[in-house]
This record gives structure tokens, sequence and C-alpha cells, in this order.
């Protein structure tokens, strides 16, 4: 199966709906989760009912997280995370979605931590199938799968998952080469009052809201410390990030941007253009 992934997406008509479960992190200086954000954008796009559940500004219980999904029902509830965090509660909050969702949900698994190793993940939340890597066409052909009532991942790149126990990975699809054709994060679904006054950062007052962004996705370096989701490094026109600034200014009153890219600072003409807002 092969997405063509460009703006006119949203001509696959999906249905559906999908809860995106951001894990809590104990701490209240959190950062807005960029990947959901991104995969909630494709799946709104393209048709599907998007919600989130964001544990970590709210701090909810893992009691509370089933009593939602007890009493609410979804088509697939997705959850991604960093490797670190695992034990620190995201394992039992897996478990948690697992024990309370029914069998027609999918439990979907993606982020830092399911695509280093899928097959101790896949095992330890007992989810249904995980994302390797860049995730906004791999889930849309999740959905698809799902939705037409086949569940068949086998064609599907970039997944792995368990089939009678036995771990299956398909080979990894190449990155999403034109980032303008991703559309910005769903910023409304999620609770901006929150992530926009959470952080903090020098030369700040006490009007100023802070957000991330993203001007790049990948890396050129192969440093032996560090995982990497995807090789090769892809830039974003400097006028697209601005005027995504724009947005998040007229908005969300953001006035204070940080970028969270893997390498931000890419070259010295990317970054003067930024600088100079053209």
């Amino acid at each position: 199966m092969s997405t063509i992934f460009t703006d006119q997406f949203q001509d696959l008509k999906l249905t559906g709906s999908v809860l995106f479960v951001i894990p809590d992190n104990f701490q209240e200086d959190n950062v807005f989760p960029l990947g959901p954000g991104y995969l909630a954008s494709v799946l709104i796009h393209a048709g599907c009912n998007v919600e989130s559940y964001c544990m970590d500004v709210f701090h909810h219980s893992n009691d509370e997280l089933k009593k939602l999904l007890l009493t609410r029902n979804f088509d697939a509830v997705c959850l991604g995370f960093m490797g670190p965090r695992f034990k620190r509660g995201i394992e039992q909050s897996c478990l948690a979605i697992k024990q309370s969702i029914s069998p027609d949900t999918l439990f979907i698994i993606g982020g830092y931590g399911p695509s280093s190793c899928p097959e101790y993940m896949l095992r330890k939340t007992k989810a249904d199938v995980a994302v390797i890597g860049e995730g906004e066409e791999t889930i849309l052909e999740i959905m698809m799968a799902h939705l037409d009532g086949s569940k068949d991942f086998s064609n599907i790149m970039s997944v792995a998952y368990l089939k009678q126990s036995v771990y299956v990975e398909n080979p990894r699809r190449k990155t999403i080469k034109t980032l303008k054709n991703i559309p910005h994060p769903a910023w409304d679904i999620f609770p901006m009052e929150k992530y926009t006054s959470c952080l903090r950062f020098s030369r700040m007052t006490e009007s100023d809201r802070a957000f991330p962004i993203m001007s790049t996705r990948g890396c050129t370096d192969k440093c032996s410390f560090c995982f990497r989701l995807d090789s090769g490094i892809r830039v974003r026109k400097p006028e697209d990030v601005i005027d995504e600034m724009k947005i998040l200014y007229e908005k969300y009153g953001v006035t204070y941007f940080y970028f969270v890219d893997e390498l931000a600072v890419v070259n010295k003409k990317q970054i003067l253009k930024l600088l100079r807002g053209s």
C-alpha cells in the first residue's frame, strides 16, 4: 500500500474517531506534543474525528484514563513516547488503555521509544501496532486498513505488530520530502492555554507566551549516543516557518518561539532568512 502524500490527502474521506493520549511526565513545564499534533492534523484533514487526552498538563491518573475509555468508544487510541519515560508511568498507562478499550478499538504506539525497540514495546504494552519513524503517511494507512474492516497491516510500510504472537516488522518507508505538504499541528484540539503558559525563558515578561516550532526534520550528524528516527535532513522554507509563527501569535498570543529541531542550524543562509523574516 502506498499513500500519495500531497495537499490532496483529505480526499481519502476517512471516518472514525481517534484519541491521542499524552502521557504524564510528572512535571509542570510541559512541551506541546508536536508529534501527536501533526498526526492528529493529517487525520482531521482526512475526515477523522480526533480528540486529545493530556495527562501531562492535567495530571490525570490511570484510573481516570480507564474511566474515559470505558465510557467512550474510539476506533483507535494512540500514544507516543520516548524510551526513558517508559518505566516512569507510561508502561502502566499503556496497560490501562489495553485493559479498558473494546476489542474493536485499535491501540497504536509510536515515537522514539517504540521506534528504537518495537518488539519489546509491543510485547510490554500489548499494543496492536507500532509506528516506526515518521508517522503521517503511516497513520493514515493504518486507519484505512482498520476502518475498512481488513485490519491487514502486511502491506503497510514502517509498522511492526504481533501476528499470533510472532513478531512482524515491515520495511521502512521513505521520508516525506516536501514538508510544506504536512498541515500545521492540530493545535485546536489541545489545551493551548496550558501549553503556551507553562514554560518560562530568559527575558520573557509575565504576558509573554512560549511555544515550540520546527524548521527542519532530521539531522546530518551520526552521533554514537543518539537514536535517529530517520536519516537525512529536510528543511522548511523560512517563509513557511514565519507564516506558522504569525498564526500562533494571532490565534494563541505566542510571542516567544523555541526551536525543537534535531539540528536547527543547518546553514547560515537559512538562519539569516529566518532572522530577517523573509
